[in-house]
């Protein structure tokens, strides 16, 4: 099915993480068609005895229009509203998809962990061109997580 079709929704999952993709002309009825599909999905979780974590529910609204209507999704007398961006697999996406939070996140977890690996390696006694290959490694894999190849 066409991503672009109207009135269209899928559920994609893995492992523990569940997105719901949505397209419609409007947004009352892309609410509503979000709103069906994420009450079953906690219907399905229930069933199978795991249960729907709200505290990390995210909405997002992207769309070709400058102007961005609000979204919100309700699951159980919950209401969660859309926010500018949200969290997949570790990934962090944006409205405008340019992944610009991602990096500066990235940016900042690399940096803790460079700091961490100087403390942790100023005790190993290897050569000093393997300390730095090491830590060149471990940070590169923290930045190209995600990335295809």
């Amino acid at each position: 099915m066409d991503f672009y079709e109207y009135g269209y929704h899928e559920v994609i999952t893995n492992a523990d993480n569940v997105a719901i993709v949505a397209t419609a002309h409007d947004m009352i009825e892309i609410s509503q068609m979000l709103t069906t599909a994420a009450q079953r999905t906690k219907d399905w979780l229930t069933n199978i005895e795991l249960e729907l974590a709200f505290n990390k529910f995210e909405v997002m609204n992207i769309t070709k229009s400058r102007t961005h209507n609000e979204c919100e999704v309700e699951i159980d007398n919950t209401k969660i509203p859309a926010s500018p961006s949200l969290k997949y697999l570790d990934l962090h996406i944006d409205l405008k998809l340019n992944f610009s939070e991602h990096a500066h996140i990235v940016a900042q977890k690399t940096s803790i962990t460079a700091n961490k690996l100087m403390k942790i390696m100023s005790n190993i006694s290897a050569t000093r061109p393997r300390r730095s290959r090491l830590r060149a490694e471990i940070i590169r894999s923290q930045i190209l997580y995600g990335v295809e190849f």
